[in-house]
């Protein structure tokens, strides 16, 4: 098959004439046909809280960085290239602790990941309040954008593999909506402590926004499953069968049968990075994997972007409201995206719908630096309400679907990894967010400048992504079909394929 490794993978040849079966003639099915048996219900509902935890933990802490650029610029006498420095120094650390993540997920594991990141993020954020000069804070916050940066890839990836096709996407947006918990759990603070945002005190504010991350890392150290993929992958048949069972219990169905076959995995350890770097960037699979990190790099250009300028467009100009508000109204107005991602990202095929969202942002972005260019206009307000309104549905949306499909392209021995560079890519544009909004704010003397450019980007990727070859929407994981996307080899003996009690 073109574009798979073949030389990488050992394998032992089937037996003549034989198929993996549970003794009563009927075909086993594979880890991923046996998550489709256990069905959607309670214990996805949980693990998705738990999972979730890392974008509860991104929400409040990213919104309360770009909420405190101004205080903390005062308490350091910070230039303005230097408060977007900060807000760099968190995407750069989570640009690593992408990276970092997907080696570490398909090693380790996807939930010891995930555990990691929440603990570490809230020991980075008592480094931060405690900061005493603005290169303890540099450091901190790079520390801080590294433990947030490692929890994303894994969870996505771990909630793909433990949901059913045909809920995928809608466990995506649910575990993705705790990002605008989080977002509220600390605007809402705000808004009671103050209105116009002109005397926030860093410090305490910042111990408050990392608290949510203790509370999630001990639950979910406590209660959160392993991925049953992810334990095949390593021959640990016997485990990734009670994680199935235990799913099965939570979810109501107890009697569902748990053994499943065995599929091929690299069993080389010499040779396993080219087999992942091949399942990432061969030749089949190379123009998908950078088509999927350019979406990621315009989608967080967009998004951090606009939640870095926000608080300060807010402040400047007439927007209806106060400036705490419209950063209420900022969280509030992603959870209509979000279900919109769930909502049709169940319905239609993943490929349109990128596409058809990225020309919405595109032309949202537009109208939105207008009305900031023309805000000593009376109707410049509703122009820029109602523009913000589109681009925070559509580009949740949009995270919704790219990284779900993201998740679903690759084998299981590169998932993590395949979507960690994927997300990593996509933690350049929220780099450069920061710095592009305040140079050519500077340069142009208007905030309009940075939406004018993103909207350039998002016009270019709706149209890239409308060549993406691969289609994953329904698709099993394990399916035949999937298998020249999956780069998938099946050919083992009996005693290899079938993993029973």
């Amino acid at each position: 098959m073109p574009g798979q490794p073949r030389s990488t993978m050992t394998a032992t040849p089937p037996v003549a004439g034989t198929t993996p079966s549970n003794g009563e003639g009927e075909r086993l099915p594979s880890v991923s046909e046996a998550v489709e048996r256990v069905g959607y219900g309670p214990a996805q509902l949980l693990a998705g809280f738990l999972g979730g935890g890392v974008y509860l933990a991104g929400g409040a802490t990213l919104l309360l960085a770009g909420a405190l650029s101004d205080p903390i610029g005062k308490t350091f006498q910070l230039r303005a290239w230097e408060r977007a420095l900060l807000m760099s120094a968190i995407f750069l650390g989570m640009l690593v602790g992408n990276s970092s993540s997907g080696p570490l997920g398909d090693s380790l594991g996807r939930r010891i990941v995930i555990v990691a990141s929440l603990a570490l993020t809230f020991a980075a954020g008592l480094v931060c309040a405690f900061a005493t000069s603005f290169s303890m804070l540099l450091f901190a916050r790079h520390l801080l954008g590294l433990a947030l940066g490692l929890g994303v890839p894994p969870w996505m990836v771990l909630s793909t593999e433990i949901t059913p096709a045909a809920y995928r996407v809608a466990a995506n947006a649910y575990s993705q909506s705790l990002f605008v918990a989080g977002e509220l759990y600390v605007a809402v603070i705000i808004l009671c402590l103050d209105p116009h945002m002109r005397h926030l005190e860093w410090r305490s504010l910042t111990l408050v926004g990392i608290g949510p991350a203790l509370v999630m890392a001990v639950l979910a150290y406590m209660f959160l499953v392993q991925s049953p993929a992810y334990l095949a992958t390593k021959g640990q048949h016997e485990q990734a069968r009670e994680v199935i069972a235990t799913m099965a219990r939570q979810n109501g169905a107890p009697q569902v049968a748990t053994a499943f076959r065995q599929d091929a995995v690299v069993v080389d350890n010499s040779t396993s990075s080219s087999v992942v770097y091949e399942a990432i960037f061969g030749k089949r699979m190379l123009f998908s994997t950078l088509v999927v990190m350019y979406s990621c790099f315009v989608l967080n250009l967009v998004f951090y972007g606009v939640l870095y300028g926000l608080p300060q467009v807010a402040e400047s100009i007439d927007t209806g409201s106060t400036a705490a508000v419209a950063v209420v109204l900022g969280c509030l107005w992603e959870l209509p995206g979000l279900a919109m991602g769930a909502f049709f990202g169940t319905r239609f095929r993943r490929l349109p719908l990128i596409s058809a969202c990225y020309a919405g942002m595109a032309g949202s972005l537009m109208c939105f630096g207008i009305g900031v260019a023309s805000s000593h206009l009376w109707f410049s307000h509703y122009i820029i309400q109602g523009s913000l309104l589109v681009i925070k549905m559509l580009s949740n949306t949009a995270f919704v679907v790219v990284y779900q499909y993201a998740s679903e392209i690759y084998p299981a021995v590169a998932r993590t990894t395949g979507s960690a560079i994927c997300v990593s890519g996509g933690r350049l544009g929220a780099i450069l967010a920061p710095v592009i909004f305040e140079e050519l704010a500077n340069y142009t003397g208007s905030f309009s400048g940075f939406f004018l450019c993103a909207a350039g980007f998002a016009a270019l990727n709706s149209f890239a992504a409308l060549f993406l070859p691969f289609e994953t929407a329904g698709k099993n994981l394990d399916d035949d079909e999937m298998e020249p996307v999956l780069a998938k080899q099946k050919s083992l003996s009996d005693a290899q394929k079938v993993a029973m009690p």
